[in-house]
């Protein structure tokens, strides 16, 4: 999949690069859904394989960017070895795993070898941004401001449009948002699975991101899962700094908790009105 970095890295590329053939899922697909996409990429992937063994950097970065709403953790998983280990019938490749075939009187140390070691720890905001841009697949986080303003003019289009054609809307009615930043909002929310696909090829916001809070929780909770998968734990506050630096204060007076309808970590602003966010990057 051409991932959203081979967007927004380059102003002279075009928006059309936003194959809708290529679209990430905005749908939470169920365990088993999910353990048969991991089937189904090891079959199309076999270099993927190490030996017997399924290479857990590159099964994760296929399921992120089938997937980007969910991780092995939305189903109850520490890790994606834990996860392909016991729901897959596959064995995650552990370079780091003890591997002794003659020995069958060291349990203690195999089962140590298979613990789930410490969380990385969180780096400054700056190398923590760049580590979450890095992972698969890759995106360049664009001003919190320019974000909003995107997402304030997309929540309020009611009608499907073809990619190049909403990009050029967007540029018309955000005179003051540089179209480079545009162009990085939008191959961030389409990384993170916020447009769904109508009439063929046009797009449009998910059912569920009606407002700009919306597609401000789907950015940082995307942004935990990135997080899980190098395995750091970084708090909500430190990802939040990292994305948005000072702009979070932006989001100050309007931070909620979702935690009846979506994981605690999704959290964003409550107004989603066009004249509250629209605000000069």
């Amino acid at each position: 999949m051409e991932n959203a970095s081979n967007i927004t890295k380059s102003s002279d590329v075009s928006i059309k690069e936003l194959s809708v053939t290529r679209l990430p899922s905005d749908r939470i697909p169920t365990v088993n859904e999910y353990v048969q996409s991991v089937k189904a990429i090891v079959l199309q992937n076999p270099k993927m394989m190490r030996g017997d063994e399924v290479s857990g950097a590159l099964l994760g970065n296929k399921l992120r960017t089938q997937w980007p709403r969910v991780s092995f953790s939305t189903y109850g998983f520490k890790t994606l070895g834990d996860f392909v280990d016991n729901e897959c019938g596959l064995k995650i490749y552990r370079p780091t795993s003890v591997k002794n075939p003659t020995s069958k009187a060291a349990p203690a140390e195999a089962e140590k070898a298979s613990t789930p070691t410490d969380p990385v720890a969180v780096p400054d905001a700056n190398t923590l941004r760049l580590s979450l841009e890095a992972v698969e697949p890759a995106v360049i986080y664009p001003k919190l401001t320019s974000l909003m303003n995107v997402l304030a003019e997309l929540t309020v289009r009611f009608s499907p449009m073809e990619p190049e054609a909403l990009l050029d809307a967007l540029g018309d009615d955000l005179p003051d948002v540089p179209a480079e930043q545009i162009r990085l909002a939008l191959g961030l929310l389409f990384a993170v699975g916020a447009f769904r696909v109508d009439d063929d090829s046009s797009l449009m916001l998910t059912s569920d991101v009606t407002r700009v809070g919306d597609g401000i929780a789907l950015v940082l909770g995307d942004a935990r899962r990135r997080a899980e998968t190098i395995e750091m734990v970084p708090k909500d506050e430190e990802i939040r700094e990292a994305l948005f630096g000072p702009e979070q204060e932006v989001l100050s007076a309007h931070l909620i908790d979702h935690s009846e309808g979506a994981p605690s970590h999704y959290l964003g602003v409550t107004s989603g009105a066009r004249a509250q966010v629209h605000i000069s990057s």
